[in-house]
């Protein structure tokens, strides 16, 4: 059933963050999250190995985890196909530098129903805009009925304080973020804006941190 129709599952779910609320995370600096804890629920319990795949670098921090507690990791960094001059680029988008059906015609290409379980981190907000919502409606696809996806969207621009993130699972409820390429930050994403996006997933769960990220688990 379409998420609008459900009225949103909203668990720890607050007011809506004023733009200039939230400091940046620190890079190196351990980061609790209840988004993560919400994504691996019931892992311990699951008799079959579940599929995960993660969307950012390669981290032995994240595999190491996930296989440790039985289940397989697959990843995709989506950011390595995407010329860094354009990912750098300021200003409206050029249609003609990325063609979204090339672009997933060499990226994501497992079948429908392939995982259980999404790592997007905060890719919706450094993506070029060609290519989020085709990206979202692809997981739709590879994601199994009842799969989990978790992302981390900023609530304010920051503008250089504002860094790119690598993201590096130490337990199940704790983050560590390291600095990456010197990235613009394209978006911000408000409640309603989250809802759109997702719009076709079964509920959604919004978790306010003291930072300046949105932690959002969508399930398929």
């Amino acid at each position: 059933m379409p998420i609008d129709l459900l009225k949103k599952v909203r668990g720890a779910l607050q007011p809506e963050p004023p733009a200039v609320g939230g400091t940046p995370p620190r890079a190196g600096v351990p980061r609790h999250s209840n988004g993560l804890k919400e994504f691996t629920a019931g892992w311990e319990e699951e008799n079959t190995c579940l599929r995960i795949l993660d969307l950012g670098a390669t981290s032995s921090a994240n595999i190491g985890l996930i296989t440790a507690l039985g289940h397989s990791v697959f990843n995709e960094d989506l950011l390595r196909p995407i010329p860094i001059q354009l990912l750098q680029a300021p200003g409206p988008e050029d249609p003609e530098a990325i063609n979204a059906e090339e672009y997933f015609a060499a990226n994501l290409r497992q079948p429908s129903g392939f995982c259980d379980g999404v790592l997007l981190w905060d890719l919706p907000d450094y993506l070029p805009e060609v290519l989020v919502r085709p990206l979202v409606s692809r997981l739709e696809q590879i994601l199994k009925p009842g799969g989990k996806l978790l992302t981390y969207l900023h609530t304010r621009e920051a503008g250089a304080q504002t860094p790119f993130y690598r993201y590096h699972i130490r337990d199940r409820e704790t983050l560590e973020l390291r600095a990456g390429p010197e990235l613009p930050l394209r978006r911000i994403y408000n409640n309603r804006n989250v809802e759109n996006l997702f719009t076709n997933f079964h509920s959604i769960k919004f978790f306010l941190a003291r930072d300046n990220l949105r932690e959002v688990v969508v399930v398929r």
